[in-house]
């Protein structure tokens, strides 16, 4: 039986090499940082000072540069180590096989054996290790019939509670033990995960079933478990109930899980690593460049930024953070995007004129191929794709110059024209679709005159279609975007070259028409959820100009001598954590409603650099991610969480302690508005909590229930906005 296993393992493996190298390429690719004598490393931690540590049978090794370089910390000939545990008072413990429990408090350098002395045990092998929130060493003893053993004085001295139900002959419980904010204790076991509320005075069953290997449990409570060969189960109530979520994971094998930047990833016994960022309703392997599919533990580093991977064929590690703008055209034979769209499960849509068709990727950008939009057309008038959508039912649309509005129902396998109600107007001058499935396009015909606009509102799918006139004949379109509730904002140019914004409250059938009384056209625009600004860019001439208005158009603020630069503007965009992007002869951004900016070049190519270089689009995903469409040289993304520039915060505002354990005290230095609001996101963009200065120059935060990681604090007021990084340990 054990031979047809490991023939099975080898089989796996060769499918998996087959796999990830021709079907399931990724953005984020494995880096291989250790390839120690015997292969297979069988647990890793990664301390809150940094120090990242791994054992293998009977050695524990030691890192200081995050996996660059390894030295031996701790080899006993008559120890084999079982797994590891480290806290963020630097002490590390390992548990072993017969041999107790060995601990360090000196970052390695020096390694003490501690006896459990536990009743009835012949010999203590440690099969999981950990800690409380407050320090408490936990150990579960396997010789003694599973017993959980804590310690509040470093090992000098145990208490022992039995586990029930656990038989150390038939039974196993796994490395995990995971303690949450509120000191329950998690344990995964051959019989289900057991949960203790009191330190193992009293047990109860969370998750009944075999073989559970690993748990998790978010700050927002969500609970991840997986199953021997069931794959993984969440709940959302606290264990009473619990949903399997394995669409797209493909082994029902996981043996560890780890939840970090929103993100949930799976390490599975034969198909590598998968990570959903839905909480888990859909995944995808990542795989590129892990040279094995046995994932033995997963690990999260002390700032959420890598994660490391302990497999049959070494350590991986792999950065988390995109610090950089990073290369998303993969084998995408396109030089000149003209839109992009984000699908609810992570795939990304493109429309190019280059490739007459619309193009999509799974994998974050690192791999693309084209849909099937079969147009026909005479060869004078060839199709130009030029705007593609997402719909909340899982539909794409795309405007296709001279041929109308095509509607994909399957993810670009096939689609439709969808032009009856039309008539003659089949260029479209936008596309837009808000979260409650509406649809708007302004659609004109190239022959007729090219004030000659109609307005199109779709609330089936583009089903029907009502039309409603444009509000004005002497203005030129440029740009339209929702707003809350069915608002709707639009900007134009009339004749006398200056700009317009029109506001619709019923999707377009009535506008009002605020004139900005401004010599400057209304080219680009983007609205900001958070405050209601809408920036107004003009790109039409030479130099660009930025405007903003903070009560629809009833005042324009001009943003333009702010940004220094005397250039022919781009594009504007605006990401989900109140980002401005700007594209003038650089890339610049700002988190003060453009008060001041920040050069934002890093890893684009630049003006000097090559020639023509300019961008078609910033567009947000709902992530974090803000993607760039340049003129010939293709797609590119960030993370802009976590790439916040802090301005003169730091000058001005200090945050203690940080890093800290959940309480915080942010101090300004000067007196500061009554009105500003405070602010804090996870790196996902989620806001966990808000209060209000109320005219303090102190104020209080409270994140001792948020999961430990690196938080954003942003401060708000009429003239200023500002924001510092906090770590919660």
């Amino acid at each position: 039986m054990k031979n047809h296993l490991q023939y099975l393992r080898i089989l796996f493996s060769i499918l998996f090499f087959f796999l990830s190298s021709s079907v399931i390429p990724q953005q984020s690719s494995w880096e291989l940082i250790e390839s120690l004598t015997g292969g297979a490393k069988d647990d890793l931690s990664c301390s809150p000072q940094g120090e990242l540590y791994a054992i293998h049978g009977r050695t524990i090794w030691k890192s200081n540069d995050h996996g660059l370089s390894y030295s031996e910390s701790n080899r006993k000939y008559y120890m084999n180590y079982r797994n590891l545990a480290s806290t963020e008072n630097g002490v590390v413990l390992a548990g072993t096989w017969l041999r107790g429990i060995q601990w360090t408090a000196t970052a390695g350098s020096t390694w003490f054996f501690n006896w459990l002395h536990l009743t009835n045990g012949f010999g203590e092998t440690v099969t999981s290790t950990g800690f409380t929130n407050d320090g408490i060493w936990l150990a579960v003893e396997w010789y003694n019939n599973y017993s959980l053993a804590w310690s509040e004085n470093q090992g000098t001295s145990w208490i022992e509670k039995n586990i029930p139900g656990l038989s150390w002959w038939t039974d196993y419980v796994y490395r995990t033990i995971f303690c949450d904010e509120e000191n329950k204790i998690y344990l995964c076991t051959s019989k289900g995960l057991y949960i203790s509320a009191n330190l193992g005075v009293s047990w109860d069953i969370l998750l009944a079933g075999d073989h559970v290997r690993s748990f998790v449990k978010t700050g927002e409570g969500l609970m991840f478990a997986s199953k021997f060969q069931e794959g993984v189960y969440r709940s959302e109530d606290n264990g009473t109930s619990w949903k399997e979520i394995n669409n797209g994971l493909t082994d029902g094998e996981v043996n560890t899980l780890v939840y970090t930047q929103g993100q949930l990833f799976a390490g599975t016994e034969y198909a590598g690593v998968f990570v959903s960022a839905d909480d888990g309703e859909n995944w995808n392997p990542l795989n590129s460049g892990l040279l094995s599919s046995e994932i033995n533990h997963l690990e999260v580093d002390e700032n959420g930024s890598s994660i490391f991977a302990a497999t049959g064929n070494g350590i991986f590690k792999m950065n988390l953070l995109g610090n950089d703008w990073l290369d998303a055209n993969g084998n995408l034979m396109l030089s000149t995007p003209d839109d992009i769209a984000f699908g609810p499960s992570g795939e990304i849509f493109v429309a190019s004129e280059d490739l007459r068709n619309v193009v999509m990727s799974y994998d974050n950008g690192e791999s693309w191929h084209e849909t099937n939009m079969e147009i026909p057309f005479p060869s004078h008038l060839p199709p130009k794709i030029t705007e593609v959508e997402s719909h909340p039912s899982g539909k794409f649309f795309a405007a296709v110059e001279a041929y109308g509005i095509y509607r994909s129902d399957d993810n670009g396998a096939s689609w439709e024209a969808i032009n009856s109600f039309f008539g003659d107007k089949l260029y479209a001058k936008n596309l837009i679709v808000d979260e409650a499935g509406v649809i708007m396009t302004v659609m004109y015909n190239v022959l007729n005159s090219v004030f000659d606009y109609t307005i199109f509102t779709s609330r089936d799918e583009g089903f029907s279609w009502e039309a409603y006139p444009y509000p004005s004949e002497e203005m030129l379109h440029a740009d339209m975007q929702f707003g809350n509730r069915g608002t709707v904002y639009m900007i134009s140019t009339d004749v006398f070259q200056t700009g317009n914004l029109l506001i619709s409250h019923d999707y377009g059938e009535t506008w009002e028409i605020r004139n900005s009384n401004l010599n400057f056209t209304f080219d680009q625009m983007a609205w900001s959820p958070y405050d209601n600004n809408i920036y107004i860019m003009q790109t039409a001439y030479v130099p660009g100009a930025l405007f903003v208005t903070a009560d629809e158009g009833l005042t324009f603020t001009n943003l333009t001598q702010n940004l220094a630069v005397d250039e022919h503007f781009q594009a504007l965009g605006l990401t989900a954590n109140n980002m401005l992007f700007v594209k003038a002869d650089d890339v610049y951004t700002s988190l003060d409603q453009g008060q001041t900016w920040t050069l934002f070049n890093e890893g684009l190519p630049t003006s000097n650099d090559v020639e023509d270089y300019s961008v078609r689009f910033f567009e947000p995903d709902k992530s974090g991610h803000i993607y760039l469409g340049t003129e010939r040289y293709g797609v590119y993304r960030i993370n802009t969480l976590t790439k916040i520039a802090e301005n003169d915060s730091e000058n001005i505002l200090s945050i203690s302690p940080n890093p800290g354990k959940g309480h915080f005290l942010l101090h300004f230095k000067n007196p500061i508005d009554e009105n500003s609001k405070v602010q804090v996101f996870d790196c996902h963009g989620k806001i966990v909590l808000q209060t209000n200065m109320a005219g303090n120059d102190k104020v209080k935060l409270d994140l001792t229930t948020k999961v430990p990681g690196v938080y954003f604090v942003k401060i708000t007021n009429p003239r200023k906005l500002y924001y510092q990084k906090i770590v919660k340990q």
